[in-house]
């Protein structure tokens, strides 16, 4: 792996600096929103009308004014400041088509390990309960469900083509530009791979906001964190990320 110039610290910056972005960009699209609104007409012709153009509008523009924060500081504070061009430094293109295919393939494997453990629990559950009397399965069954319903509630709101947008497109790409290229990076530089791997996979699931769903996270990170490692590029970790939201979107959209 090619030598970091930046450190933990500048990625700490590099966050702090697109929250300053987000809540900047943040108030004016807000004032822009309800003077648009206002001046079409929407509150006062049709006011569910308006109040669903401004929760939907809303959601989806938050989503990309903190992405666009974000590139934004990270090209100020890393890539112009160490002259790095991002496409170059975080991208093999003569494997690009074999990165795809690993990253791929890689995230079926977790997805079938991952399931098949959480069946095998489920069973040892079921299992101890018979044996032993204990209420296992149902604390299990229940932790499954609050999942679901976890999950159901993040992407709440989030369908049709703008939620594909954010979640299959925009959230990986920038996901992985700045926890896999930018903070794995600078702790790989300052520890080793264990090290580096878990506490980055740490703070992308801590960022995830989720509490039932922390460990999916948590090990989806690891799985990322791992490919870039291995490969040396974002490519691989970032088809493994939109495949993974891609069966996330549809888990939601039948309900599951």
């Amino acid at each position: 792996m090619n030598e970091c110039p930046w450190s933990v610290k500048d990625v700490f910056v590099v966050f702090v600096y697109a929250l300053v972005l987000f809540f900047v960009f943040s108030f004016w699209a807000t004032a822009s929103y309800f003077l648009a609104a206002f001046v079409l007409g929407f509150s006062r012709q049709a006011p569910g009308l308006y109040i669903h153009f401004v929760r939907h509008a809303s959601d989806f523009v938050t989503v990309v004014l903190f992405y666009g924060g974000l590139l934004a500081a990270m090209k100020v504070k890393i890539f112009d400041r160490y002259r790095l061009n991002p496409f170059v430094y975080f991208v093999k293109k003569e494997n690009i088509g074999r990165d795809i295919s690993f990253g791929l393939r890689s995230y079926l494997k977790f997805i079938l390990v991952f399931l098949s453990g959480v069946v095998l629990v489920t069973l040892a559950a079921w299992v101890w309960d018979a044996v032993f009397g204990s209420h296992a399965y149902e604390s299990v069954s229940s932790f499954l469900r609050a999942s679901e319903i976890e999950n159901a509630a993040a992407r709440k709101g989030q369908v049709g083509l703008s939620g594909f947008i954010i979640i299959f497109l925009l959230g990986p790409f920038f996901e992985e530009l700045f926890f896999r290229g930018c903070l794995y990076r600078a702790l790989r530089r300052r520890m080793n791979v264990l090290s580096a791997v878990l506490i980055s996979s740490f703070v992308f699931a801590i960022m995830h906001g989720y509490f039932f769903l922390f460990l999916y996270v948590f090990l989806v990170g690891v799985s990322l964190a791992c490919l870039y490692e291995k490969t040396e590029s974002l490519v691989a970790s970032l088809s493994f990320h939109m495949l993974n939201n891609l069966f996330v979107l549809v888990l939601f959209f039948l309900g599951l």
